[in-house]
């Protein structure tokens, strides 16, 4: 066994040699990802008659391997190459050649960002296979009719992303519990996820889709759905509510209309902790009583002191917010993260109370809407959201609400009311060496002012590191 992962090695790769006349062709496990190592693979790797795991990923490898030199490693069960450099051959033929056929019987397979540039063949013959991950490569054609038979009783993790694939694609592995389609030119009406399904990201970019399929409630056990994106249309899918694990619901920059809300049931959305219809065209009121549905968010105390990320046993997944207008990547979904983003639609009416039951938001974002009257003084409730930056907001950080008022814009409402009690204050030295009190790490984002992205992203680093400082500093320097 030979584990060497995430250090600082650089040069070429030369420890091996001569596998299949000394020891080292008895080497079962090598794993190196997370280096910089240079150069090409040795032949010498080849010959590891006994290797089982091989893991090059997240290097600076170069040159072109063709796949047939790994179906000489009879044992393997898992290659991952992604990110490592190298560009994978894979010779696409009418006839299943001999090497193919007598290629090992692969567990995982991962090769994202590998410059393949056909949908591999060697994969007709992988029935048992777990994980496939193709993405961020250049692959261009249809899916072939055989791929629906590529671990057809064992597949449980599908990516796709970043391709150029075409043609329709039925996903009727049984066992499949992630599945990211997005950024490709697939055909056809919206794929339905199998009941098994956990984290789907369909990816469904071409013209004339309607909604959302109502079949879609069989995957009882979905808990990311992200169609973000797209050219969705039809009204707010109410029914997704009734999906008992449902964390993470993304609508953003589709075609939605109409109301927002549920058609009846107070336990709808119980688990939600993101929510984001930005960019549709959604309108009338925000009720209290959808609101209200968000039981996940008015719980404070559940993952605290904690990280926690969805899937965590599973797979590191990761999801965008839309930030001031732009897309902010988390690389893996922190359970204690609880957002709300409205922005860019047509809604009216006064902000929700209730908003302020909400205690463990992070981020909430109303703007570019047409809402009107005071802003609820519950708002000042929020124990993970409030801090400076909430009584520091602009009137430009409301813009497309015309008709707010009160605290903290400078517009009153008519009539005098006391301020908002602020939380400790931050105290620091002439040297910003001192920093005492308490930092609000998240913040209320109920506009695009520049503190929003600010403190999004220097919030999700201070619950890491425990040191805002330097983040300080850099907001500052950013401000002005």
């Amino acid at each position: 066994m030979l584990i060497l992962a995430n250090n600082q090695f650089y040069g070429q790769l030369t420890v091996i040699e001569d596998g299949a006349s000394n020891n080292t062709a008895l080497l079962e496990y090598i794993d190196l990802r997370g280096n910089m190592i240079q150069g090409s693979i040795p032949n010498s790797i080849f010959e590891l008659v006994s290797l089982a795991y091989l893991d090059l990923s997240s290097n600076n490898l170069s040159g072109v391997v063709k796949f047939d030199m790994f179906c000489k490693l009879k044992n393997l069960k898992h290659l991952i190459l992604s990110y490592s450099g190298l560009s994978l051959l894979t010779k696409s033929s009418s006839t299943i050649s001999s090497n193919v056929t007598t290629c090992p019987r692969l567990e995982i397979l991962k090769c994202s960002s590998c410059n393949i540039t056909e949908f591999p063949d060697f994969l007709r013959t992988q029935e048992v296979l777990g994980v496939l991950d193709l993405s961020n490569n250049k692959i261009y054609c249809d899916i072939p009719k055989w791929a629906k038979d590529i671990g057809k009783d064992s597949l449980s993790y599908l990516n796709l992303y970043g391709n150029f694939l075409t043609g329709a694609l039925d996903l009727q592995w049984m066992n499949l519990q992630f599945i990211d389609l997005r950024s490709n030119m697939f055909e056809g009406p919206a794929p339905i996820p199998p009941p098994s399904a956990r984290f789907a990201y369909p990816g469904l970019e071409w013209e004339s889709i309607g909604g959302l399929p109502p079949s879609w409630l069989r995957c009882q056990g979905l808990e990311v759905l992200d169609v973000g994106n797209n050219n969705f249309k039809g009204t707010f899918p109410y029914w997704l509510g009734s999906l008992p694990e449902l964390q993470v619901l993304i609508l953003h920059s589709n075609s939605f209309h109409g109301n927002v809300g549920t058609s009846n049931g107070k336990h709808l959305f119980s688990k939600l902790r993101i929510f984001d219809i930005s960019n549709n065209s959604f309108n009338g009121t925000l009720p209290s009583s959808f609101v209200q549905c968000f039981k996940a968010m008015m719980n404070s105390t559940e993952n605290r002191g904690k990280l926690q990320y969805l899937g965590e046993s599973y797979y590191k997944d990761s999801i965008m917010l839309m930030v001031k207008g732009h897309d902010i990547k988390f690389v893996r979904i922190l359970t204690l993260i609880s957002t709300i983003d409205v922005s860019n639609n047509k809604l009216k009416g006064e902000i929700p109370k209730v908003i302020g039951d909400l205690v463990s938001l992070r981020w909430l974002n109303l703007a570019h809407n047409n809402f009107i009257g005071r802003i609820p003084p519950s708002l000042a409730s929020f124990r993970e959201a409030r801090g400076e930056q909430f009584d520091t907001f602009e009137n430009n950080s409301y813009l497309g609400n015309l008709g707010l008022c009160g605290n903290p814009l400078s517009k009153k409402c008519g009539d005098d009311e006391a301020p908002l009690q602020p939380p400790p204050r931050m105290v620091q030295d002439d040297s910003d060496s001192k920093i005492k009190g308490t930092f609000g790490w998240a913040i209320v984002g109920i506009g695009y002012g520049c503190g929003t992205t600010i403190g999004l992203v220097a919030g999700y680093y201070i619950v890491i590191v425990r040191n805002p400082v330097w983040l300080l500093r850099l907001a500052r320097r950013l401000k002005y």
